[in-house]
């Protein structure tokens, strides 16, 4: 089973080409949204998390606030590090186990969106890589979009690998700075020439 990596950086595009790959029958899952599952109340690293990072990080309810959580991380690299020691083993730990189900069932191909695939060094984890990318000027502009300050889009994308630096080790590119329509062909093109004629469930 051929596994995609879809990365990126902060707003370039990525759960857009993922939710079209989605559309072409593709099974995917997102690194983020696991992400978010164990952050939740009685996951497995909730524990951790907050006894590593206190409980000013929580909610009234007693959830992790992301939001908190982020002010916190993405203005201290020693913290984003401690974070992601935490989370990534876990999170990949359940993507793979979601492979595994999915390789069982037949599937030819999976997608995977990993917005830190070059950053967690997980490259030899994917077989092929598709650097979603567009202009800096979009991708803050999108970010601010998101309700972030210019300060704090700057910051996180200041705290990924450089877009050129990874376009140097993607295999493929699909470039945002366009309409949807144009997005989706360069998907649908990119797929086709990954799977070819071979059904995709």
């Amino acid at each position: 089973m051929l596994r995609i990596g879809i990365t990126g950086g902060l707003s370039t595009g990525k759960s857009t080409v993922t939710a079209m790959l989605s559309e072409l029958g593709v099974p995917t899952i997102s690194a983020d949204a696991v992400g978010h599952r164990l952050l939740a109340a009685g996951s497995k690293c909730y524990p951790e998390i907050v006894a590593a990072f206190g409980t000013g990080i929580l909610s009234s309810d007693g959830s992790i606030d992301r939001a908190l959580l982020g002010a916190v991380v993405f203005a201290d690299m020693r913290k984003r590090l401690l974070l992601e020691s935490l989370l990534h083993p876990a999170i990949w730990g359940d993507i793979e186990a979601w492979c595994r189900e999915h390789e069982e069932r037949g599937a030819c191909l999976v997608a995977i969106e990993v917005p830190l695939l070059f950053e967690a060094k997980l490259e030899h984890a994917v077989d092929e890589i598709w650097l979603v990318t567009c202009k800096p000027s979009t991708q803050l502009a999108r970010a601010m979009v998101r309700s972030l300050t210019r300060d704090e889009a700057l910051a996180r994308i200041s705290a990924q690998m450089s877009l050129e630096d990874k376009a140097r080790r993607a295999h493929r590119i699909i470039n945002t700075d366009c309409s949807l329509q144009n997005t989706h062909t360069q998907v649908s093109e990119a797929l086709a020439s990954v799977c070819g004629h071979r059904a995709l469930d």
